[in-house]
């Protein structure tokens, strides 16, 4: 009985993901990463390997890559951030940083790559 179940349930998601995924096409933009971003990847990387090792930090900067492709394929997919600065910020946390970016056109223009306890403003700042 409990195999039938799961085959079912498996078959139900199935056909609801190919229902949705009908309505709202992927669509894949440009993903950018600043400067500023790359620096703060660079930093990231550099703490957790002292702090933790090589493979836990590689784990974890994979877990990067993995939401960039998500904010590739869905931009919106982070809280809008008016607050922050004018310019179509958005937010998306990833354990304790902070992905702050905007959507220009179907791009994906990464910003920093904060620790949720830094100040915000402070970093988008000191971006350039």
């Amino acid at each position: 009985m409990r195999g039938s179940h799961r085959a079912s349930s498996t078959a139900s998601r199935r056909m609801c993901f190919a229902r949705s995924s009908r309505r709202s096409p992927t669509r894949m933009g440009k993903l950018r990463i600043s400067r500023a971003a790359v620096q703060d990847l660079r930093q990231i990387r550099a703490n957790g390997i002292r702090d933790y090792g090589i493979a836990a930090s590689s784990s974890y900067m994979d877990g990067f890559e993995r939401l960039f492709r998500v904010l590739s394929g869905s931009p919106r997919a982070g809280t809008p951030r008016p607050e922050f600065e004018p310019g179509n910020v958005r937010s998306l946390s990833y354990r304790p940083h902070r992905i702050l970016y905007r959507v220009i056109g179907d791009d994906v223009v990464i910003d920093r790559i904060i620790h949720q306890a830094r100040d915000v403003r402070r970093a988008l700042r000191d971006k350039h």
